[in-house]
């Protein structure tokens, strides 16, 4: 698969029509919604494994900050 440069990405969107332009970024800014999700989700199972395994602690912002000191 060949890479693309921001630059030629940039100069391909200047050739299309106005009507193109707008179509384009509503669908990237959909994709990108849909690439922050996946991270977050990635994020929310990677913090429930490690709750589940017994390496997460909770308590309150004192607590937390009491532990910081502590390590």
């Amino acid at each position: 698969m060949s890479q693309i440069t921001i630059n030629d990405a940039l100069n391909d969107f200047q050739k299309l029509s106005d009507n193109d332009k707008e179509y384009f970024l509503e669908i990237a800014k959909k994709q990108m919604i849909e690439v922050k999700r996946k991270q977050l989700a990635d994020r929310v199972a990677e913090a429930e494994k490690n709750y589940a395994e017994g390496k997460s602690k909770s308590g309150d912002a004192d607590a937390l900050l009491k532990d910081l000191e502590n390590d």
